[in-house]
């Protein structure tokens, strides 16, 4: 199962996770003790487990810390090991990104894209693209959340805004996840 790791970075996650007040002190702690779960981490800081693995699976999918799953007694653990790396910030790029929020957008309807949903949740939780046998992407629940508001591909389209609105996340977010579905064929922008 292929995660979206060929997708540019989210800025907008990193942005964030980098920002936040414990950042630093879990990425020290990573580097420092590679091959640890975020059980542990969170143990040894004094912090939220749900704090440090947002962080870490941010830069996760992002290439800046990898996991492997380890298996013993009881449920499978993902452990992390800092990797590191940089990412540059292009103000330009990101206004000219959140022009797309009034874009109106559908699915593509293309027969060769499948989805995994789960209904209760309301979300897409994984697509195939080139059939049963194509390449599976991994959504996380936001990415699955976003997908599953984007209006049939024989629909007039819905503009990102009232999607995220719908999804409950800000603009800007929803606008990166629909341009990653965008690049991935799986969407479209409806022409006004």
């Amino acid at each position: 199962m292929k995660k979206l790791k060929e997708m540019e970075k989210n800025i907008v996650g990193l942005v964030k996770i980098v920002a936040s007040v414990n950042f630093i002190e879990v990425i020290n702690f990573l580097r420092n003790n590679p091959g640890t779960n975020s059980s542990f981490i969170a143990g040894k800081l004094g912090l939220h487990i749900l704090t440090v693995q947002r962080i870490l699976d941010e830069l996760a999918r992002d290439g800046f810390v990898e996991t492997e799953e380890k298996r013993g007694v009881g449920r499978p653990s993902i452990v992390y090991a800092y990797i590191g790396g940089s990412f540059q910030v292009d103000l330009d790029k990101l206004l000219r990104q959140y022009e797309y929020r009034s874009s109106i957008v559908r699915e593509k309807g293309d027969g060769n894209i499948r989805y995994s949903y789960d209904v209760d949740k309301e979300i897409v939780n994984a697509v195939i693209i080139g059939g049963r046998r194509g390449k599976k992407i991994k959504l996380d629940q936001k990415m699955g959340k976003v997908l599953w508001y984007v209006p049939p591909p024989d629909s007039e389209g819905a503009s990102v805004e009232s999607i995220a609105k719908e999804v409950s996340i800000q603009v800007f977010e929803a606008v990166q996840y629909v341009l990653q579905f965008i690049y991935l064929n799986i969407i479209e922008e409806v022409k006004k």
